[in-house]
């Protein structure tokens, strides 16, 4: 090996040094960038988390409401109805009796 040639292998191994240092740099700046990135798509993910579980929590109460407004309507009516089939009802006892004979 000659003079020339570790003179060759000592400036391609100081090229290749310098390359190498010059990715360390740029893949540390990637890395930097790429946790900004991770923990803003964390944020934005726990935001959906979050407001998820309260559409879910509101849909529950509305389904809730509706049921029992279901319910109480289903009273009024009721209720509308047997007072509406009680006054229909014949008074007196000449009434009593054609109820009787339609039968």
């Amino acid at each position: 090996m000659t003079k020339n040639d570790s003179i060759f292998l000592q400036e391609e191994f100081d090229l290749i040094q310098k390359l190498h240092d010059e990715e360390k740099k740029d893949l540390a700046e990637l890395e930097t960038h790429f946790n900004k990135l991770a923990e803003k798509y964390d944020a934005i993910m726990e935001e959906r988390r979050l407001a998820q579980e309260e559409a879910e929590r509101r849909e529950k109460e509305l389904a809730i409401a509706i049921k029992g407004l279901t319910l109480l309507q289903a009273i009024w009516r009721g209720n509308k109805v047997r007072r509406t089939l009680k006054g229909n009802k014949v008074k007196g006892k000449k009434g009593a009796k054609k109820a009787k004979n339609k039968k």
